[in-house]
């Protein structure tokens, strides 16, 4: 999981109006270059780059973003401990400065380090604590990442109800906004949570879901693709996308969750 993005960063970064584009344009050029060497999976290489330009800047937003980085690299790189420090640090700075985001971002992660420290108490608090933040900023997207990660933490402790809670809201939540990959991810989750409670219908059908769900080329453009086949041009029934995994999802899914 990478949290930051290119166009949030830009996004994040353009918002500061106080910040000289000198600044700005340095911290998306570090952004991006470690943000190639980390998709190449040169994690090493990502470390070195964003380390320079922690050591460089002594701007709290890009401080607070460049600790996210090397977050994620630290637990690429199988260093929990060193990710939790920079992880704390980074929601320090964002308590601070009242970065929503990146304070998000910092619970988030440190609920999933402390769970793999084996630290169950206060990484359900700080995973907690990241969906009442995601609800108060309002974001489908982020709340639906927020309940998975909670419900992955109910789950490793064996409370299957609850985190079949959790993920029937976040897999609902996914499914509106037509993200695939949170989609997948979170109904993935429910079907196994399903299992756990009882291995019944439902779970087959969750599983189901998950199976057409992986077959789907793109949820963003489902509907685009529904008007194009039904449109004049397509009447031969031609299209530049199989539709019929992309319907069978769009089907299956949303009854597989209100189950």
């Amino acid at each position: 999981r990478k949290a930051t993005s290119v166009p949030f960063m830009t996004r994040k970064f353009f918002s500061r109006k106080s910040v000289s584009y000198t600044h700005l344009y340095t911290a998306v050029a570090h952004h991006v270059r470690g943000l190639v060497a980390y998709i190449a999976r040169d994690h090493a290489a990502a470390e070195a780059i964003w380390r320079a330009a922690l050591d460089a800047t002594q701007t709290d937003w890009c401080r607070a973003t460049l600790l996210d980085d090397l977050g994620n690299v630290y637990m690429r790189l199988d260093q929990p401990e060193r990710a939790l420090a920079v992880f704390q640090e980074e929601r320090a700075i964002a308590a601070r400065i009242g970065d929503r985001i990146s304070r998000f971002y910092a619970l988030t992660n440190l609920g999933i380090v402390l769970g793999r420290l084996g630290d169950p108490a206060p990484a359900r608090a700080y995973a907690a604590e990241a969906v009442a933040l995601a609800r108060q900023m309002d974001s489908a997207r982020l709340i639906a990442y927020a309940l998975r990660n909670q419900a992955r933490l109910a789950l490793a402790g064996g409370d299957a109800p609850t985190a079949y809670r959790l993920l029937r809201e976040a897999t609902a939540l996914a499914w509106e906004i037509r993200n695939r990959d949170l989609t997948l991810s979170a109904l993935e989750q429910l079907a196994l949570a399903a299992e756990r409670l009882r291995p019944d219908a439902r779970a087959v059908m969750l599983f189901a879901a998950v199976a057409a769900a992986r077959e789907s080329v793109s949820y963003t453009h489902l509907d685009v693709y529904k008007r194009q086949a039904q449109s004049d041009h397509f009447a031969d029934g031609a299209c530049w996308v199989d539709l019929a995994p992309l319907i069978a999802a769009d089907a299956v899914i949303p009854a597989a969750v209100a189950a």
